[in-house]
């Protein structure tokens, strides 16, 4: 029975096409250590701090904090390093979550200010008792100890108590019940928790840049949104993301430096029914230039700047038309082309907006006051 083995992790294909929830197992040595294990090409080991800090992307300051607790490094940040030293990011950030939880078993709690506490608290009250002789029953919040900060210690609370007497509102994306999901914001989240939900942003997001961006691309878009994370107890990944942030991360990436320029632009049909509105706005504005000619006092400073913008036109709006094989010039007039001097942007429009803003003139234009006559028959200073 044959079977094919993937390919080398050249350094062409190092980085990309990398799946974050099938991580190698951890070989138990420290970044530390890793890094002064490392064999650069001219045969010395290691790596000088120059060379680190412009790798990680942070200051010698951080990296003397990051050298033990490197936890506090993002994940691009050590995504670059894994580039530099010519590892995958797998192995990277199996060594940091091993080195991390190393630390937490001996007890080492990082000296950082903790974070606050965050109560559980169920989305469904509890039914009243009636005689009052009945005891609510204790939620225990499953959590797993490696998804929870060394310093930070779990709060269970009775559901009575974390309820209180009355129901309280709560908002639409937080109304989950807290046994299937809790809410982290990114900035309180553990370095596990972000390595998971950028697991979580490749399964979801992989399809739409098959083999293309590499894993640093995708924790620097990561890092820049900083969605909130919700840590579920069940299904195929314990940290997911609301659909709103995957959507705004989607338009991180697709304006990624390390995809290709399309030369033909690809665009939805929404576009379309978008260009098409503001296309008649624009040819609306048009027509009213008419009306500011004949009465301009009846249009305030910003209705007038309003209906400018709009006649100016854009060359977005019609290149989407173009790209439909639509036309300004002959939308919404049954295939009669309007004249030049009637689309927005044209000379002649821009010629008349101009003459309705400087109306003496163009811009920098001002009339001298008269001089006083000179020679013997001027009077005294100050009289003409």
């Amino acid at each position: 029975m044959s079977s094919e083995l993937p390919p080398e992790n050249t350094d062409k294909n190092l980085g990309k096409d990398t799946r974050m929830h099938r991580l190698p197992k951890p070989s138990g040595t420290l970044l530390q250590e890793l890094v002064a294990a490392y064999v650069r090409p001219d045969g010395t080991t290691g790596l000088p701090v120059r060379e680190l800090t412009e790798a990680l992307q942070i200051s010698t300051e951080t990296l003397r904090v990051a050298r033990f607790q490197p936890e506090n490094l993002s994940l691009a940040s050590l995504f670059g390093l894994a580039e530099c030293m010519g590892m995958t990011p797998g192995e990277m950030v199996v060594t940091v979550f091993n080195q991390v939880r190393q630390q937490r078993r001996a007890g080492q709690a990082p000296p950082a200010s903790n974070p606050r506490r965050r109560r559980s608290q169920s989305a469904t009250p509890q039914a009243p008792v009636s005689n009052g002789s009945a005891v609510a029953p204790e939620v225990t919040a499953e959590y797993d100890p490696d998804l929870v900060q060394a310093h930070e210690t779990p709060v269970v609370l009775p559901l009575a108590a974390a309820l209180g007497s009355q129901s309280q509102p709560q908002a639409a994306a937080d109304a989950w019940a807290e046994d299937n999901a809790r809410k982290v914001a990114y900035a309180d989240a553990t370095f596990p928790q972000q390595t998971l939900a950028l697991a979580c942003v490749q399964q979801e997001l992989s399809h739409y840049f098959p083999t293309t961006l590499s894993m640093e691309a995708w924790a620097k878009a990561l890092d820049a949104l900083k969605p909130d994370l919700w840590l579920e107890t069940d299904g195929e990944l314990p940290v997911t993301l609301e659909q709103p942030a995957l959507v705004q991360l989607l338009q991180l990436l697709a304006r990624s430096k390390e995809l290709p320029r399309l030369e033909l632009a690809i665009y939805p049909p929404d576009v379309l029914l978008m260009a098409r509105r503001l296309a008649s706005y624009s040819l609306w504005a048009v027509d009213l230039v008419a009306e500011m000619e004949r009465n301009p006092a009846a249009f305030c400073p910003t209705s007038f700047g309003l209906l400018s913008r709009l006649a100016s036109g854009h060359s977005a709006e019609e290149e989407v038309l173009r790209a439909f094989g639509e036309d300004i010039a002959t939308l919404d007039t049954n295939g009669k082309p309007r004249s030049t001097d009637e689309l927005p942007g044209s000379a002649s429009v821009i010629a008349r907006l101009f003459r309705l803003r400087w109306p003496t003139g163009g811009p920098g234009t001002f009339r001298l006051p008269p001089r006083p006559p000179l020679g013997p028959q001027a009077g005294p200073p100050g009289m003409a």
